[in-house]
């Protein structure tokens, strides 16, 4: 099972709006981050949000590009300085992926006692950011991978539906792909396969990414393998 845990946009200050929507930027980024999940192949069969403005906006807007087949659903046991006991114990008891849209310090604590069994300052989750905890065969979970705002600000191209088709494919390892010499992208930090690389119409020896579609010299990979080093 995977889960996702997503802080909220950034939202208006209460003083502001009692209420708190989010901000045009927090929409915005929010907006990015969907896309950039799409493009990674970030499949979410049901998002999950507390009852707070500003979670909702955050998971109606993820919703509207990530698509999950069962919807978005408002949760209680989802405030900020709710106890986490209660959602630990609907965690335990399900076994498809989750996606949870909420606010601090609750999915700290949550993030916290999942992977320690105690509460402890282990994640610095960011607005917009998306954490991914992964629960194996053992019932343990352990860290996946966190994405912010910060690392996809340089902008993402929506995917074409032959590329993502090609990337679901490819994350679920049905490709030929398979057993390929691999590295890590250094912008979206995904290993890369030698064939998941593309080599970009400009920028000499530089690699087009298949995940981010940023071009990136990818540890030497691409189409013929290792290049060889320069002399």
């Amino acid at each position: 099972m995977r889960l996702y845990l997503v802080q909220h946009g950034e939202a208006i200050s209460e003083e502001v709006d009692p209420q708190r929507p989010l901000t045009e930027k927090g929409s915005a980024e929010v907006s990015k981050m969907a896309r950039f999940a799409q493009a990674a192949a970030l499949e979410v069969p049901l998002i999950w949000h507390s009852g707070k403005l500003r979670a909702r906006q955050t998971a109606d807007l993820l919703a509207t590009t990530l698509q999950p087949g069962e919807g978005i659903r408002e949760r209680g046991a989802l405030a900020p300085y709710d106890p986490i006991e209660p959602m630990l114990e609907q965690l335990e008891a399900r076994q498809a992926d989750l996606m949870i849209v909420g606010h601090l310090p609750f999915l700290a604590k949550l993030a916290s006692m999942l992977l320690c069994g105690f509460l402890a300052d282990v994640i610095a989750f960011r607005p917009t950011g998306i954490l991914c905890l992964e629960r194996g065969p053992d019932r343990r979970w352990r860290f996946g991978w966190m994405v912010t705002p910060e690392l996809i600000q340089q902008g993402v191209q929506t995917p074409s539906r032959e590329m993502r088709k090609e990337r679901r494919a490819m994350a679920k390892g049905t490709t030929e792909a398979k057993g390929k010499k691999e590295a890590t992208c250094p912008t979206c930090g995904r290993k890369v396969k030698e064939d998941q690389i593309r080599k970009a119409k400009k920028g000499g020896q530089k690699d087009f990414c298949y995940f981010c579609e940023e071009v990136a010299d990818i540890g030497g990979l691409g189409p013929g393998g290792p290049r060889p080093a320069k002399k």
